[in-house]
């Protein structure tokens, strides 16, 4: 009997934390849309997570001190050795989360050069429900309206 109560306890929580998830997700896609400095944005997983920064500061740890609703900087970085079309994505401080994906980053890179102004919001911090696994990071990128060029 115990078993039972245990597992329905198990697929509660699950729930809630699932269900607190997607309210968190709307409440930002409300923020986002509210905004009328905002007229594109879409939402996106970092890549590049388990690897150390060139500087030798973790990526992992930096994560860990991350909490969802930091807005974020991104940054082109046209000299970088495996993509030149990587865009960095920076706390406010200036310590580096990771990349966008590679797909998404050579379209957003394109658009930067033309002057576009993006900017991003962490939203999920993934993997700290589990020991021993890496963590990762789930943002919503957005264009502001102003050109900066």
């Amino acid at each position: 009997m115990w078993v039972l109560a245990l597992l329905a306890l198990v697929c509660l929580l699950y729930f809630l934390a699932r269900s607190s998830s997607r309210i968190e997700d709307r409440e930002i896609a409300k923020w986002v849309r509210a905004n009328p400095a905002i007229d594109k944005w879409f939402w996106s997983k970092v890549v590049g997570v388990s690897h150390d920064n060139l500087n030798g500061s973790s990526r992992q740890q930096i994560l860990k001190r991350c909490e969802p609703r930091e807005l974020l900087t991104l940054k082109p970085e046209p000299q970088n050795p495996v993509d030149p079309h990587a865009i960095a994505v920076l706390r406010e401080n200036g310590e580096q989360l990771s990349y966008v994906n590679s797909r998404l980053g050579r379209e957003t890179y394109d658009r930067m050069l033309k002057g576009e102004h993006w900017g991003a919001m962490l939203t999920a911090i993934t993997g700290r429900e589990r020991q021993h696994e890496w963590l990762g990071a789930k943002l919503v990128l957005f264009r502001f309206k102003v050109r900066i060029r």
